[in-house]
């Protein structure tokens, strides 16, 4: 599928110990039995579990009602003006590239210990 594309066109999927695609299953984002399958995969609790994904609605709340130790938004500049993100105390962090990420997962594990989902 689609995300299939775009996870080979960016070269990241060996930087994690799964992938998952919510296309992939009967459910969709947010529905937490996506979550749930990406913990057992990884063999993780969900708090010692980040979300990082593009979507607010589907990725941020979904990682929220899984119970996630946090969020990690990535979008675009003029986006982190949306209400919703500066009213929302669900976002952890937020980042415009992929090559914040490992900047911010470090930050993470030194707060507390935490993997990627």
């Amino acid at each position: 599928g689609v995300q299939w594309e775009k996870i080979r066109a960016a070269g990241v999927s060996s930087y994690f110990d799964s992938v998952v695609v919510s296309g992939d299953f009967p459910w969709e984002k947010p529905d937490v039995r996506i979550f749930e399958h990406s913990l057992r995969l990884v063999g993780a609790e969900a708090c010692q579990c980040v979300m990082v994904g593009d979507s607010f609605d589907t990725d941020i709340c979904g990682g929220v009602d899984a119970g996630l130790a946090g969020t990690i938004w990535m979008t675009r500049a003029r986006e982190r003006k949306r209400e919703k993100v500066s009213n929302d105390d669900h976002v952890h962090c937020v980042i415009e590239s992929l090559l914040e990420l490992p900047d911010v997962l470090k930050q993470m594990q030194s707060q507390g210990g935490s993997h990627s989902l």
